[in-house]
């Protein structure tokens, strides 16, 4: 495989425009990312690592699904979100958590109700609820 050599001497500034050698800006930037990815520079607040959902939450998220009558993330976080209309349990979880977690829960469903029915599925519609 052959190597890159650039045109231009090592260490020289390829383009009137640019402050430093790529290679050095490369770096500077590089470092930039690690840095920035860093755990200290992160925003409090966040969390770090996965949180499990409580029953609580699980219930509120069904609930929320029956009385919005489909997949509407905002609405249910409207219901038990931050300064939610009937709890708040849910306020520590954003719309794409809400999605993951319905789907995660509408698989367990199907799966188990094959199981019982001694493996056969039953409704056939696999699209999210509402559609």
């Amino acid at each position: 495989m052959p190597t890159y050599a650039p045109e231009y001497p090592a260490g020289a500034v390829p383009y009137h425009t640019q402050t430093a050698p790529t290679q050095v800006l490369y770096e500077q930037a590089r470092q930039a990312a690690v840095a920035k990815a860093s755990p200290h520079s992160r925003r409090p607040g966040l969390p770090s690592q996965r949180r499990p959902w409580s029953t609580e939450e699980e219930n509120a998220l069904m609930a929320g699904l029956d009385q919005v009558k489909g997949p509407h993330w905002s609405q249910i976080l409207a219901l038990y979100g931050a300064k939610g209309q009937v709890s708040e349990i849910l306020k520590d979880r954003n719309q794409v958590q809400l999605k993951d977690k319905a789907r995660n829960l509408k698989l367990f469903f199907l799966k188990n109700a094959g199981a019982e029915s001694g493996g056969e599925e039953g409704g056939g519609g696999t699209g999210e609820a509402g559609e």
